[in-house]
């Protein structure tokens, strides 16, 4: 559709609330904005704000006349506004309007008003505002506008007061009064000294441009003046109290003057140079008339072709610029006062380095500071060599004759010292391309260092349950186009953990949450907040339909609200200990009082003809919904009760008090209260408490002894407390909200605690099934949907997040109830075999937890292995060895001429990646080859002793042999001949893990004074070098897809992942500290590790889950 014509921000804004379809919203605004991403961003910004105001009277809950009178409150030309009054008004941004005002007193004198614009006083806009006026208050310097007052308005929104600049954008004045370069040079050497002075503040300005740069005049001279602090960084300190939060993907700034770091996805903190940068531009603009960066190209331009022309297009030097302008290099000659080619000429050389060293791409190679660039500016007024030209020593004698020409008569000494200085260029040029090169190698260890610091920090985050600090850090490693990829399997890793949280859906309230219930159809999630904020969203569209402050004073939560089964009703608590119970079908509002204090929860029975209620007045109330009227009042507690919910047929309802007591009343009242659970068990504030679908239990959250643990009473029981409770599970701070979750034809048990986590348990055993990280605040409330399928956790962050419960996902953890020694994973099939000290294989569902056994085995099994491929399966017993395909049931026995295993400990057996061949140790320590058709073809005697670790040449027909003396040989496995014996001098230790590397050109040997022992295999097994970092007997390798990684697993219950270019530790994976007995792929990204009788999973993403989730993010729809 066309743009309105007028102001573009207002047309585009109204324009795009006209259309309906968000995808044709998205292209509509992709066109009008034309690339200009600060435009497009203030127009989000106004649309987002209007969302959030939502359709009020749409709803059936009405506010009162003089919240919507403030709401649309306004000031206006003629308003008074504090001391101010407002004249005429003078500009306006993306958040703020900017009025000429009157001062009447102290001192009579006009300034300059800036007010928050009505309609986007989101917590966002209102902290930039703050942080705007923070920014100007801490600054005092003559070429920056001064703040002279602050405050609120009558209608409720902060302003602030400045000094009024009656000037012209800074290249406008230039250009409208015909400076020469010099002049130029010199006016700008003083907004250098600005910038300087708000550095050394501490403040980033971070959207420098001739509109926020102007020129007044005083007593006939340009006074520089810096405006529009309004996108102002902080450098070491906050300057708001508020959280000031940039959207990732958002472009903060005007593209034209924005550094590429700006632009970066990567989370890259800007600094002082990113302001350098834009000074540059500026400068560029003073001397050429253009931007570096074709205005015309970037408006037209999509914003991702935005971010690649800012961080990777060389722009042309001033100079070259200006011969490309063809006709217009005659005006722009002109206002500078000059002729083209002379202006050519003024610029080429040290106008050009200086302009361009400012423009470099990477910052560590600009000017360090405002300062710096403006004494090499003056450096060149000056004729003085500058900072930015090639340090030679031609060079620097071109810039000494300039200044000194009679110097230059003896012709003879000039020759000598040209042919002296091209001597000295050579050799400095041999040395600097030693010293770049010294430098390029300490810089790539650096950022390795740095990778590996920050993988540690977010393994840290992420077991803080701090999901946005985990992705920050993984942010800073994506790399540049410049860049090499430093990303390995942990980075993937992480990154697969934050991928749940980034792919949630997210309903964004306007103040932090306590409670949420969902509406009978699930097309309506109503959430209450801090300051008695009712807020109801469409799902899934997400959008806020209704608003609405129920009581006043406001600093009071909305603890509970409750939909009817019927949705028909909705239920809040009000002031004083009233519930407003609202009609959705007439609008109805209807009040209900008993309570003589805060009622702190509420719940409708199954059929919807009884509504619960619990209060601060120590009474449990059941209302009729029709007639509106208590039917029964329990009085029985004595203390506040915090929750309460009816058991499936309604007679009964449970309820829990503050000081722990869980009881079951029966609705009648003819009979005592049971107590379920005594304040033996103290309960939480917040007391949460479910009833399970079958009504047979209860669950509640308890502390007892320091714990935060979660209580399962079975309700047949429940005058019997002591038999009736089992403890399930724990988190690590104040559980606050408990519900029941259908799972098929059982039911799992959602918890939701002050740490910040969800987590799914299975009731019964107890075992954690999984656990949803995301918020960054504590969780309130927990409510399924209607459909069963999403469950919503509300929280401190002001978010409501909507997890889904039956996603096809590996469980992070399965109990397999029996030590296991041997695993081998069907690959990318989602199931692993796991062989138990019973001689018995289970195979294990990682999906769904699911544990069975397998029955086709002939006799007790006592060694598991698999091919590479996970196609073929090697089981040993007492008699034979077994050899089976995954993909058949055929199980072929092959027949063995000496006992393969002897008691309880396995001998070591391998099959090649293909599963054709098979090696084997037996107990006296000879060694059998063979294959899948004729069995074992070759026996030989290998070892003395008995052997301990085997394993096969990726390519070739070699095999490495372990014994329990430390021992290792390399054989030929078609003939049995010893090709080689490894030997270390620190032997004897007993070697636990072997494995060749995947080129083949390594052995790895693991043993049990912690080291790995690596030998070059293409140095005739000459070359070893060891590894260190593990605090218990290496056991198990892998190798990663990159060629540069391994991980190791010890008895420490450490798994490490280990750079082998540096042969140093760059992550440790953290999970039980018990011994990892064995580590296998499952798939290219995912591998198992098993701990007795535990089995993890530690999946990684894949590459294209990685640009699925950037392409979120980029386009704002992060959660």
């Amino acid at each position: 559709m066309d743009t309105p014509t007028g102001s573009p921000l207002k047309a585009i804004f109204g324009a795009a609330l006209e259309i309906e379809d968000a995808a044709d919203r998205y292209r509509y605004l992709d066109e009008a904005c034309q690339g200009d991403a600060s435009l497009r961003s203030k127009v989000d910004e106004l649309l987002q704000a209007y969302n959030r105001i939502g359709d009020f009277l749409a709803s059936p809950l009405q506010v009162t006349g003089n919240t919507t009178e403030r709401w649309h409150a306004m000031e206006r030309e003629g308003s008074i506004v504090g001391r101010y009054k407002l004249l005429e008004k003078i500009g306006e941004g993306g958040f703020g309007l900017v009025f000429m005002a009157a001062q009447q007193s102290p001192v009579k004198r006009q300034v300059a008003v800036k007010v928050l614009r009505p309609g986007v006083d989101s917590e966002q806009v209102i902290a930039r505002f703050e942080a705007e006026r923070q920014a100007l208050a801490l600054m005092d310097h003559p070429h920056i506008a001064k703040i002279f007052d602050a405050g609120i308005t009558d209608s409720g929104r902060p302003y602030f007061a400045m000094e009024l600049v009656r000037g012209t954008p800074v290249t406008a004045y230039c250009d409208d009064n015909c400076l020469s370069v010099r002049k130029r040079l010199a006016i700008f050497s003083d907004i250098c000294d600005a910038v300087q002075h708000a550095h050394q503040k501490g403040i980033i300005h971070r959207d420098l441009k001739p509109a926020n740069i102007m020129i007044t005049s005083q007593d006939g001279k340009p006074v520089v003046k810096i405006i529009d602090f309004g996108i102002a960084k902080a450098i070491d300190r906050p300057l708001t109290d508020r959280t000031v939060f940039t959207r990732f993907g958002q472009m903060v700034g005007t593209p034209l003057y924005m550094s590429p770091e700006q632009t970066e996805l990567s989370a890259l903190e800007v600094d002082t140079r990113t302001d350098i940068y834009s000074l540059g531009v500026v400068l560029y603009e003073l001397l050429t008339g253009s931007t570096p960066l074709d205005k015309q190209r970037m408006q037209q331009a999509a914003e991702n072709e935005v971010r690649r022309i800012i961080q990777e297009e060389e722009p042309p030097r001033p100079s070259l610029k200006l011969s490309t302008l063809g006709d217009k290099l005659t005006n722009v000659s002109h206002t500078r006062q000059t002729d083209a080619k002379k202006l050519v000429s003024v610029i080429r050389g040290d106008l050009d380095w200086i302009v361009m060293k400012t423009l470099e791409k990477d910052r560590t190679r600009r000017y360090s500071t405002a300062t710096g660039l403006a004494q090499d500016v003056w450096r060149y007024l000056k004729d003085e060599p500058v900072e930015a030209g090639p340090p030679s020593t031609i060079y620097r004698l071109r810039k000494f004759a300039r200044r000194n020409r009679l110097a230059t008569v003896a012709g003879t000494i000039v020759t000598v010292s040209l042919l002296v200085g091209l001597v000295g260029l050579t050799a400095g040029l041999l040395k600097a391309e030693r010293e770049r090169k010294n430098a390029q190698h300490e810089a790539a260890k650096n950022r390795r260092l740095l990778y590996a610091s920050d993988m540690g920090q977010a393994q840290t985050a992420w077991e803080d349950n701090n999901v946005e600090d985990v992705r920050s850090l993984l942010l800073r490693h994506v790399p540049r186009s410049r860049d090499s990829d430093l990303r390995r399997f942990e980075w993937y890793y992480l990154w697969n953990q934050c991928s749940r949280a980034i792919n949630t859906p997210v309903v964004r309230l306007s103040q932090p949450g306590v409670s949420a219930a969902f509406s009978t159809d699930g097309n309506r999630l109503a959430a209450g907040g801090f300051n008695q904020r009712l807020e109801i969203f469409d799902i899934p569209s997400l959008r806020m339909r209704a608003r609405r402050v129920l009581a006043r004073p406001e600093d009071e939560w909305v603890m509970s609200v409750a939909y009817s089964p019927d949705g028909r009703y909705l239920a809040v608590p009000s002031q004083g200990g009233d519930i407003l119970l609202f009609d959705q079908a007439t609008g109805q509002e209807h009040r209900l009082k008993e309570h003589g204090d805060a009622v702190n929860t509420l719940a409708f029975s199954p059929d919807g003809q009884l509504l619960g209620s619990g209060s601060d007045d120590q009474t449990l109330v059941v209302w009729d919904v029709t007639s509106l009227k208590p039917v029964a009042t329990f009085s029985h507690h004595e203390d506040r009760v915090y929750a309460a919910a009816f058991l499936p047929d309604g007679s009964r309802i449970v309820s829990v008090d503050s000081s722990g007591v869980v009881t079951l009343s029966h609705v009648d009242s003819q009979r005592e209260p049971l107590v379920v659970a005594d304040n033996a068990i103290a309960a939480l504030y917040g007391g949460a408490i479910a009833v399970s679908p079958d009504g047979r239990e209860v669950a509640f959250a308890t502390n007892d002894n320091g714990l935060d643990q979660i209580v399962v009473a079975g309700l047949a029981a429940s005058n019997d407390a002591e038999a009736a409770i089992r403890f399930i599970g724990q988190h690590a701070d104040e559980i606050r909200a408990v519900t029941f979750v259908p799972h098929g034809d059982t039911y799992l048990l959602a918890t939701g605690s002050r740490d910040n986590t969800v987590r799914l348990w299975e009731p019964s055993s107890g075992q954690m099934i999984d656990e949803f990280k995301g918020h960054a605040g504590f969780i309130q409330d927990l409510v399924v949907a209607p459909d069963g399928n999403t469950l919503a956790s509300i929280g401190r962050d002001s978010r409501v997040r909507l997890w889904e419960l039956h996603e096809r996902r590996f469980r992070d953890i399965i109990d397999l109830d029996i030590r296991c020694v041997d695993i081998a994973c069907v690959r990318d099939s989602g199931h692993v075999l796991a062989l138990g000290v019973d001689g018995r294989i289970r195979d294990v569902d990682l999906v769904s937890g699911v544990v069975s056994m397998r029955q086709e085995s002939q006799s007790d099994c006592y060694r598991l292995v698999a091919s590479g491929d996970g196609r073929v399966l090697l089981r040993a017993s007492h008699e034979h060895l077994e050899l089976a395909t995954q993909d058949s049931d055929h199980v072929r026995t092959l027949p063995f001429p000496d006992e393969v295993m002897a008691g309880p400990s396995p001998n070591p057996m391998v099959l090649t990646s293909n599963g054709e061949n098979f090696a084997v140790i037996s107990v006296r320590g000879a060694i059998y080859v063979g294959d899948a058709e004729r069995g074992v073809t070759l026996e030989f005697a290998g070892h003395d002793v008995r052997g301990q670790c085997i394993a096969i040449h990726p390519t070739k027909n070699w095999l490495a042999t372990a014994d329990q003396h430390g021992t290792v040989f390399l054989w030929d496995m078609h003939t049995g001949k010893r090709l080689h014996r490894f030997v270390d001098g620190e032997f004897p230790f007993e070697i636990e893990g072997l494995a060749f590397s995947p080129d083949g050109r390594h052995l790895f040997v693991g043993s049990d004074d912690n080291l790995i022992r690596v030998w070059d295999l293409e140095a005739d097994g000459a070359t070893l070098r060891k590894i260190a970092g593990h605090t218990g007997p290496v056991k198990s390798f892998l190798f990663a897809d990159d060629g540069q990684t391994l991980i190791s697993a010890a008895g420490d219950g450490q798994i490490i992942a280990w750079d082998l270019e540096t042969d140093t530790k760059r992550f440790v994976f953290t999970g039980e500290r018990t011994r990892i007995e064995q580590l296998a792929w499952l798939n290219a990204h995912t591998f198992v590790s098993l701990s007795g009788s535990e089995l993890r999973v530690w999946q990684a993403a894949t590459a294209e889950q990685v640009d699925a989730d950037f392409r979120l993010i980029s386009h704002g729809n992060a959660r």
